[in-house]
């Protein structure tokens, strides 16, 4: 049985308007009005899709991959003109946009492939295809950096690469190689940096990874240098202001955020500097400026155990932005607000998975 919050939340995602006024959990239908209450902006919806999975933001419009109709749609910053871009794309794994174009990789049975979708054209354009799995993807100038987490169908531990390829298209050029399940790639004006999950263990123990670690390497290829290593259950990761933020998994469900210098911060993140502890991830954090933002709170199927949080890349107390929010799996941001991916599963409590914004 949902609560009245729950219920009328609900009935707001159904009919597609944003979470404000009568739609509000804390509405005067819940809520009687104080007098010393400061209204505060409420989340918008953008829209509604059956199973959005990965999500990006351009100067004009967001974009999102729907793993159930298989489809990137994008809907406007003011949640007009919803479209579907590209369709027949089965598993689709990140969505970047740069400069007015759109990428993303889908994951075959057994074959990965990226993708372009150009500022002016109406079709997609595969740039690149192979054996094998890839998991992030990253833009610079004219290059598209891929993370193949491996390239056989197999899946051995050392078979991953790290791929640039032209964003105008042509052949790849390998800059990195026999790395394990690289799961994260990101780039700046000099280098690009990527995660690796590390050496799988025992598949019924905890952690399953036990020696993740965070690289780079000059953008034009060279020697690749590890920044830190040996960390267990490695995950989400984003890098600002000439620092790498990652997250380790301390205890079954529970990770802690630190900072290392791209220039390393030794094995197991010796010298990293500890953010926050004791935090739910389940989602990429999302950097700018001087602050972080990441979700906090259970995957769950359940409404309101997880929250939106900012802190600042220098450390000091979590401020909450957004609470009550429910199986958010991915997050990003522009220079004004905040974009996620709500209900990340169909069925349960909610038909649909939502594309929200916020003011922040």
């Amino acid at each position: 049985m949902l609560s009245s919050a729950s219920a009328l939340r609900l009935t707001c995602l159904l009919a597609l308007v944003p979470i404000s006024g009568g739609c509000s959990p804390d509405s005067p239908e819940d809520k009687a009005p104080e007098s010393h209450d400061i209204e505060k902006p409420a989340p918008v919806l953008l829209g509604l899709s059956p199973f959005p999975l990965t999500i990006s933001v351009s100067s004009t419009r967001v974009y999102w991959g729907d793993g159930t109709d298989n489809s990137i749609h994008s809907v406007a910053l003011d949640a007009s003109d919803p479209q579907v871009v590209a369709t027949d794309q089965k598993y689709i794994e990140t969505v970047v946009t740069d400069a007015g174009d759109v990428f993303w990789l889908v994951n075959g049975d057994d074959d990965t492939s990226l993708w372009k979708l150009g500022a002016d054209a109406t079709e997609p354009t595969q740039l690149y295809r192979a054996l094998g799995y890839s998991a992030s993807l990253a833009v610079r100038n004219e290059t598209v950096y891929v993370a193949m987490a491996r390239t056989n169908k197999g899946g051995s531990e050392s078979t991953g690469k790290i791929l640039a390829i032209p964003r105008a298209g042509g052949a790849p050029v390998t800059l990195a190689a026999g790395e394990s399940y690289p799961n994260w790639i990101a780039a700046d004006e000099g280098h690009v940096y990527w995660a690796n999950s590390g050496t799988p263990g025992d598949p019924f123990a905890y952690p399953y990874f036990l020696d993740g670690a965070i690289k780079s390497l000059p953008l034009e290829g060279g020697e690749a240098t590890t920044i830190v290593s040996s960390v267990v259950g490695l995950g989400a990761a984003a890098i600002v202001d000439g620092s790498i933020i990652f997250s380790a998994e301390r205890t079954k469900g529970t990770s802690s955020l630190h900072k290392c210098a791209t220039s390393g911060c030794g094995a197991g993140g010796a010298y990293a500097q500890t953010l926050v502890e004791g935090v739910a991830l389940s989602a990429r954090p999302w950097a700018s400026g001087d602050s972080i933002y990441y979700v906090d709170g259970e995957f769950s199927v359940h409404d309101g155990l997880q929250t939106l949080k900012k802190i600042s890349i220098d450390g000091g107390a979590p401020t909450t932005i957004v609470s009550d929010r429910t199986r958010v799996c991915a997050l990003t941001g522009d220079a004004t607000s905040l974009y996620w991916i709500e209900g990340c599963s169909s069925g349960y409590d909610v038909p649909s998975g939502g594309i929200w914004k916020f003011a922040r």
